[in-house]
């Protein structure tokens, strides 16, 4: 088996008491990553009394003492971002830039996001364009992680479009609760990565007593 010591760390995140690791996904089968990640997670952050399961939908989450949402893992392209909060729920979201082309995201856009949002998309130009649209579908994609249900109601939820210059400048934001989500803090990041191209990420962190417990599946 591939030793979590050899676990190759490409970026971290800190917002609010939460912390995201970019790592190399060593490709492992769904029980023995597990384990490998169960193992770098309690080593980079320090925890070693986490405890990384599986709830019945097959989604990631944490034994007691912390919160069931308190972890998050978004696979892609053979990269890994996982995301811990000790004390709440945490989502995190991972996109390389080459998922998508310019001439895809309006399209994309009008069908899933607000309407603002995708007004904001198509009302730019190109590599604007679908560099925007990125740093929304990460960051609406962690925001809705944090409630356990990810996008399975779809994206429309949460309307970012008054945050649109924190998003493109990597800045945190406060996001207000809807409908479908607790308050809770956003921030979007960007890594270039060597051979890789522009690595989207977002982390969204819920504050204790901010959640929702029917939320769960």
């Amino acid at each position: 088996m591939v030793s979590s010591a050899d676990a190759q760390v490409l970026g971290r995140a800190e917002l609010c008491g939460a912390s995201a690791l970019l790592l190399v996904d060593p490709r492992l089968d769904c029980e023995l990553a597990d384990i490998w990640l169960g193992d770098v997670l309690r080593r980079e952050f320090g925890r070693p009394d986490i405890d990384l399961i599986r709830r019945p939908s097959g989604r990631p989450s944490l034994a007691p003492p912390y919160h069931e949402l308190g972890v998050s893992i978004s696979r892609r392209c053979g990269l890994i971002f996982a995301g811990f909060a000790p004390d709440g729920a945490v989502g995190v979201d991972l996109e390389p830039g080459s998922s998508v082309s310019s001439e895809e995201v309006a399209l994309l856009a009008k069908d899933h996001f607000a309407i603002r949002e995708a007004e904001a998309v198509t009302g730019r130009r190109d590599e604007a364009a679908r560099d925007l649209f990125l740093r929304l579908w990460v960051s609406k994609e962690a925001a809705l992680k944090t409630t356990g249900r990810g996008i399975y109601d779809g994206v429309d939820e949460p309307d970012l479009h008054p945050h649109l210059a924190e998003i493109v400048a990597s800045a945190p934001i406060l996001v207000c609760a809807g409908r479908r989500i607790p308050m809770m803090t956003l921030e979007c990041k960007t890594w270039k990565l060597s051979g890789a191209g522009l690595i989207y990420g977002a982390v969204a962190v819920v504050a204790p007593g901010h959640g929702r417990d029917d939320a769960f599946d």
